[in-house]
């Protein structure tokens, strides 16, 4: 009997994985706490996707567990929108050991007809040691790690040698670590003088740091490198340098930070939630509540990473919204209110007896920063899995492009339809492509694609198999947040 493949044959092809979108209501909350059972280590994030799971783990009366009961209460919170609680303990920074590298050593040969070489090592601070009778004589010296090899066992208690052969440096290292962790060359009293020879005096001495906290910065950086998080909180007191560096860092970033401060002096010219303004830093949410900051903070962040945007009609603005668990701040009036317009600072209000999150523009209305960010990330998603998810390969043709514009085209469409954008009219000066196309695009779908005619594309870039650059407008939908009525009486 012959096998049915000589007949047929049939090859399985496997669709290669792609990536899922960003978790862009992932909320990173970092505390200086850890949990009451770490005895098997801190992890870099825990999480959690209910309040009583983090109480259980870092003890109900926690900064963690408040946090974490305010998140959860809202109604939509950040589960509604697939999202998930990052508790992220702070890390050490460890301490740094102390060094000095010698300046460029090419004098080799000279070296190796040393045969009474000295030298005094001072390490941590001490005494200096005199190490003299320096033999290079009596081994075979070509280079420079043959002269470490004869240097190494003489070296006092506490230091180690390392070469840097690319450099023609010799590096001499503490053992120790913290302040007090040095180490000082200087020329010996007897025979030949080494210093000279190994250029000690265009060294560079290095004096060991102690170990400290992380900066928030740091913090975010470390577990933004193990899991994807749309928003950030901290629950320790950071400083306002902290807090600053923090607000430059996110910026770069396709996230959120939110800072809430209870002391009108912040928002004013000069406070730092002025500043952040003044610097345009729109990825970083100030708030303001003269005696519930902290509440306002956890709550305002999990409502407004609510969004579903798979979803129709889910966008939101965070104008005129209900938070559960923080009361009004019946101390802003019309005076206050209109300081923190003018540093674009959200607030919790007293409207007319309800209370109200109260959004102002000045940084930047929040759900427009926070819509562009789940805009980009879907953006990059898309790319990235039409290049990824073929069998075979994207051809650098038009047929190709097309494909690719197809795939970014699906996102924009998803923006349309959960009111993220919307049909409209252009109104900047800045167009591409054809003008006339551009602006009915823009009129009938709120979004338009262009890209580079294939053959026009540079032969640079085409050896490079870069795609052309694809240019995408969006006519955002903008909210009301408020209206003037007039009435004419006819008597």
């Amino acid at each position: 009997m012959i096998g049915i493949h000589n007949i047929v044959n049939v090859g399985l092809s496997v669709t290669p994985r792609g990536i899922p979108n960003f978790s862009v209501n992932n909320l990173a909350v970092f505390v200086k706490e850890t949990p009451l059972d770490s005895g098997s280590g801190i992890e870099p994030f825990y999480v959690y996707g209910s309040a009583s799971a983090a109480a259980t783990d870092f003890g109900i009366g926690s900064n963690t567990a408040k946090a974490a009961n305010l998140i959860f209460s809202q109604s939509p919170n950040i589960l509604s929108g697939s999202g998930q609680l990052l508790v992220c303990p702070m890390g050490t920074i460890p301490a740094t050991s102390g060094s000095f590298t010698t300046g460029e050593i090419l004098d080799v040969s000279g070296i190796a007809g040393v045969a009474d070489g000295s030298i005094d090592i001072s390490v941590d601070g001490a005494t200096a040691v005199e190490i003299s009778a320096i033999d290079f004589t009596g081994a075979a010296v070509h280079n420079l790690a043959d002269v470490v090899g004869v240097l190494r066992p003489l070296m006092p208690a506490g230091i180690s040698l390392d070469l840097n052969a690319t450099l023609d440096k010799i590096i001499f290292n503490s053992l120790s670590s913290g302040t007090l962790s040095t180490v000082a060359l200087s020329a010996g009293a007897t025979g030949t003088d080494l210093s000279t020879m190994l250029n000690v005096a265009n060294g560079v001495q290095v004096v060991g740091v102690a170990s400290r906290s992380e900066t928030l910065v740091e913090a975010a950086l470390r577990v933004s490198q193990k899991v994807y998080f749309g928003g950030m909180l901290e629950k320790y007191g950071a400083t306002e340098t902290e807090i600053m560096d923090t607000a430059n860092f996110v910026q770069t970033l396709n996230c959120c930070f939110f800072k809430a401060k209870d002391l009108l002096s912040t928002v004013e010219q000069g406070g730092i939630l002025n500043n952040i303004k003044q610097m345009s830093l729109s990825h970083t949410r100030c708030l303001y509540h003269s005696t519930m900051a902290d509440e306002f903070e956890s709550a305002y962040a999990s409502r407004a990473m609510s969004v579903n945007f798979s979803g129709s009609a889910t966008a939101i603005t965070m104008h005129l919204k209900d938070l559960i668990g923080v009361e009004y701040d019946d101390s802003i009036n019309d005076t206050v209110l209109a300081k923190l317009k003018a540093a674009g600072v959200d607030s919790y209000v007293n409207a007319v007896n309800v209370p109200k999150v109260f959004c102002q523009g000045g940084n930047q209305f929040y759900d427009y920063v926070y819509n562009l960010n789940w805009f980009v990330g879907a953006i990059q998603v898309a790319g990235f899995n039409f290049l990824a998810t073929t069998n075979t390969k994207v051809p650098q043709t038009e047929i190709g492009m097309l494909g690719l514009k197809n795939a970014y085209a699906r996102v924009c469409e998803q923006a349309r339809t959960n009111g993220m954008i919307a049909a409209g009219e252009w109104t900047l000066a800045d167009t591409f492509g054809d003008p006339e196309t551009f602006r009915r695009m823009i009129r009938e779908r709120g979004y338009y694609i262009y890209s580079q005619p294939i053959a026009l594309q540079a032969s640079a870039d085409r050896d490079e198999r870069k795609a052309p650059v694809a240019q995408i407008a969006i006519k955002m939908a903008g909210a009301l947040h408020s209206t003037d009525v007039l009435i004419i009486v006819n008597k």
